[in-house]
């Protein structure tokens, strides 16, 4: 199977495709993560669905975001009234972020990236 590896180089990345095969890429640094996110999201977990397929309805019923919104606090064990009183927000709101009926903008997303210790882009 496919092992993406990443070594830094000085002003590119080193995006190596591990297979029978390796496949080396020289990326810019500033193009890398895009193309390392891109990577993630068809991602062939270890029961063969990928990251994209797995939560294909719930981005057709709620907005990517929202989907990842919903799955972070999740994970994290978090209610919609726990996750508004640390972001100073309704409940409300919460709920229309998830659903895709509220954009999730810049400043929030940063504000939600905090709360989950992860990359603000994420949300966006």
């Amino acid at each position: 199977m496919p092992e993406l590896m990443k070594k830094r180089l000085i002003d590119e990345t080193e995006i190596i495709v591990m297979g029978k095969k390796p496949k080396r890429f020289a990326v810019p640094k500033d193009k890398a993560t895009g193309v390392v996110k891109l990577l993630k999201d068809y991602e062939i977990r270890d029961d063969g669905i990928t990251r994209m397929n797995a939560f294909k309805d719930l981005h057709e019923k709620n907005s990517e975001a929202g989907s990842i919104l919903k799955g972070e606090r999740y994970t994290a064990g978090m209610t919609q009234v726990e996750l508004a009183e640390k972001l100073g927000i309704d409940q409300a709101d919460v709920s229309k972020m998830e659903s895709g009926r509220r954009p999730i903008g810049k400043i929030m997303s940063k504000r939600l990236a905090n709360v989950f210790k992860t990359n603000y882009k994420i949300f966006l």
